[in-house]
């Protein structure tokens, strides 16, 4: 008896559980998508503004939101985490431009793991840019070096050398920093060979 009513308890809550979800699609990810690049152009015109961070927070929680209500496919889940945790960095990037870098680095510690749930390298290189950024704003080098070297070292400037480049000079930057001249002309020459590399190379995000 006790097993019977379990069981119908449990399919009435699985089935209303089914009737609150909606779908998600590609026109949905779609619609998100527009609005974020809505919002590049507009840091693009007013640099780190507040209204603009705010907007990129706002956005990346309607879009968990709508991940944590709707049902998708992995292919559309997994755009719509990329698309938060690019909102989150663009969030981070107007806070480093506001010099926050306390506030920037609260934005890119909730960038990183919607990066990983969209199994997507480019956008972890990209909030792990903006987390070296914020280190060295900080005044802390050699987080900021520690950054880079996972820059340089992942899939995503394996594949492309144009990131490498990019991950070797922010590298450089970090240890001239911390006073290492040596090392750091080690890594410019190392980003010179990678973007001799890039000719006609064009980046992938």
């Amino acid at each position: 008896m006790h097993r019977r009513t379990f069981l119908v308890a449990a399919t009435g809550t699985a089935a209303a559980a089914s009737q609150r979800r909606t779908r998600l699609g590609r026109p949905d990810a779609d619609r998100f998508h527009l609005e974020y690049i809505e919002l590049l152009g507009g840091d693009s015109r007013l640099g780190g503004a507040g209204r603009i961070e705010n907007k990129a927070i706002e956005l990346a929680a309607r879009i968990q939101s709508s991940l944590a209500n709707g049902g998708a496919s992995d292919r559309v889940r997994r755009q719509m985490y990329r698309l938060a945790s690019d909102a989150m960095c663009l969030a981070g990037s107007a806070a480093i431009d506001a010099s926050a870098p306390r506030r920037a680095r609260s934005h890119l510690d909730k960038a990183l793991p919607l990066a990983g749930l969209a199994r997507e390298g480019e956008a972890m290189y990209r909030v792990w840019d903006h987390l070296m950024l914020t280190s060295s704003q900080r005044e802390n080098h050699t987080e900021a070096a520690a950054g880079a070297e996972v820059m340089k070292r992942s899939s995503t400037a394996r594949r492309d050398p144009l990131y490498a480049s990019l991950g070797h000079m922010r590298h450089a930057n970090a240890l001239a920093r911390l006073h290492q001249p040596t090392e750091s002309l080690r890594a410019v020459s190392l980003a010179e060979k990678a973007f001799g590399r890039a000719d006609g190379v064009q980046p992938s995000v």
